[in-house]
């Protein structure tokens, strides 16, 4: 099974897959106080993202950083370096969930704005709605989109893009 992460510091979306054609499950994981101090929203956060690598074992994990424009030259693959003050959350569990694989090329880590290759927030939550029916209503009610941006970054990783096209869903635009 692999992991996709989408973190920030009030959430982190995450989706669960079993191959590129079953997705296991999807959720958000959330802190207990959403109004206590950034640091230590953060740590707990990483603290779960830990634990849920400790649950499932999968053998890849994916997560998205908050774009940082030198990255898409690298191929949109970071190693981590240079992440802004925003970015801190997914540097954390960057870093936390690696340190629980023996082979770091188990955890990779994707520029945001390399993966969505200019697909926007609206964009997304419809194609991925539109495409696991049992997760329509919530991925409809985020407001952050986490847990739907979690599913799309499976889907690119699988298949090299979002690999479902406009036409086809009707979506247009």
């Amino acid at each position: 099974m692999d992991l996709f992460l989408d973190p920030g510091s009030q959430v982190v979306g995450w989706a669960l897959f079993d191959g590129p054609d079953r997705l296991v499950d999807a959720g958000r994981l959330v802190p207990t106080d959403a109004k206590a101090p950034y640091h230590e929203r953060v740590a707990e956060l990483v603290i779960d993202a830990v634990v849920m690598v400790g649950d499932y074992g999968p053998e890849l994990v994916v997560i998205e950083i908050p774009s940082a424009r030198g990255a898409a030259g690298r191929g949109g693959r970071s190693k981590g370096h240079g992440l802004p003050v925003y970015g801190f959350a997914a540097g954390a569990i960057w870093q936390a969930v690696r340190s629980c694989f023996a082979d770091p090329q188990s955890v990779e880590v994707v520029d945001a704005d390399f993966w969505t290759k200019g697909w926007d927030k609206e964009q997304r939550r419809r194609i991925i709605a539109a495409h696991y029916p049992q997760f329509r209503k919530a991925i409809l009610a985020e407001i952050g989109f986490d847990m739907g941006d979690a599913i799309a970054l499976g889907l690119w990783r699988y298949w090299g893009g979002l690999g479902l096209e406009r036409q086809e869903l009707k979506i247009g635009n």
